[in-house]
């Protein structure tokens, strides 16, 4: 019976996986074909499932920028080269090359404005895939991903 208690504790340790502790968070990520850097503001509009959401933001940075919580730009410096990941700057941030909608939808249009002009549109049904973002065999995050076109 000792023999029995005393392989339990390495049969369990043999089947441990390494997973990371990162949060979960639903969403569809737009890549834009061309990254917004005109100066100016920009009028991101989003309807996921018959919710209207909306984002007001300004080449360069300003403090009347502003976004509803359910969704988000990341911005880039493209000033940087190879400094940091991606190009990813914490100041002069002066381009747009993505726009997340959090939340698990069935139908999402978006439609990003600049002067007066629309400058990319689309209305996409997500298609949602399972990403291990804590590791292999340690659960899934739904993520889609679409490339939005943005006119020159």
């Amino acid at each position: 019976m000792k023999k029995l208690l005393l392989a339990v504790p390495w049969i369990l340790l043999g089947c441990s996986k390494d997973c990371t502790l990162v949060g979960c968070t639903t969403y569809v990520e737009f890549s834009l074909t061309a990254p917004l850097d005109e100066p100016g503001e920009y009028r991101i509009s989003v309807q996921a499932d018959g919710e209207e959401l909306e984002c007001l933001v300004s080449i360069p940075r300003a403090s009347s920028d502003r976004c509803d919580d359910k969704l988000g730009i990341t911005r880039v410096d493209s000033s940087t080269s190879g400094g940091g990941a991606g190009g990813e700057s914490s100041s002069n941030e002066d381009t747009i090359e993505i726009v997340g909608v959090i939340g698990l939808y069935d139908q999402v249009s978006i439609s990003i404005e600049h002067s007066d002009e629309v400058i990319a549109e689309d209305e996409i049904e997500p298609d949602y895939q399972e990403v291990e973002i804590n590791g292999p065999g340690c659960g899934g995050c739904p993520i889609a991903q679409h490339e939005l076109e943005v006119l020159p």
